[in-house]
């Protein structure tokens, strides 16, 4: 997990360093909001469930061929997610690095429509829990570092400078550092974002 998140990030280095017009790239920021919870499962037996506060998410994003029907996007962008579980709500901060391929599907005047599909590496540099009436306290120690998951979703591309996005999370890799025995902790959620491309 931590090769893939390395190698996502000396791709998105790379190709800012990159001449543009010999990769046919594009470049800006982004941002928007992010609706994630936890799932243990078999959830029927575990006793406690999530479900998804508002969250942040803005950072920047780099896509290689873009000219072409198939492309290469790579993000890097800092998450705040909340997750109520009722008797308490959990914030995680993180860096993630999603890498996702795009396939052009439609064109239709000034908007491209593409699908969307990839892996994403969450890594986790902070972690705090809020009970009722109680301060925030440090629960990073609960949390694995580096979570990986699938992305899919889809992206309207509006006169080659706008791009608005929404992507479905779903958790490959454990998210509770020592899960209970017999249970599994994935992490799920959606994402809305919107982007400009500087060139």
């Amino acid at each position: 997990m931590r090769a893939f998140a390395a190698l996502a990030g000396l791709t998105f280095a790379a190709g800012l360093l990159a001449p543009a017009p010999a990769q046919a790239q594009a470049f800006g920021p982004k941002g928007g909001l992010t609706f994630a919870s936890i799932v243990h499962q078999p959830s029927e037996d575990y006793g406690l469930s999530s479900s998804a506060d508002i969250g942040f998410v803005g950072g920047a994003f780099l896509t290689l061929l873009d000219a072409k029907p198939f492309s290469i996007q790579v993000d890097g962008v800092v998450a705040l997610r909340k997750i109520d579980f009722g008797v308490s709500v959990q914030e995680l901060t993180s860096f993630d690095v999603p890498v996702v391929a795009r396939y052009r599907v439609m064109t239709s005047g000034a908007w491209v429509v593409r699908a969307t599909g990839g892996l994403t590496s969450t890594i986790i540099f902070k972690a705090e829990e809020t009970v009722p009436g109680g301060e925030p306290f440090d629960v990073k120690v609960a949390f694995e570092s580096v979570i990986l998951s699938a992305v899919v979703g889809g992206q309207a591309e509006w006169k080659k400078r706008w791009l608005f996005e929404g992507r479905y999370l779903f958790g490959l890799t454990e998210v509770d550092s020592e899960p209970v025995p017999g249970f599994t902790s994935r992490l799920r959620g959606f994402e809305f974002t919107a982007g400009y491309r500087f060139w």
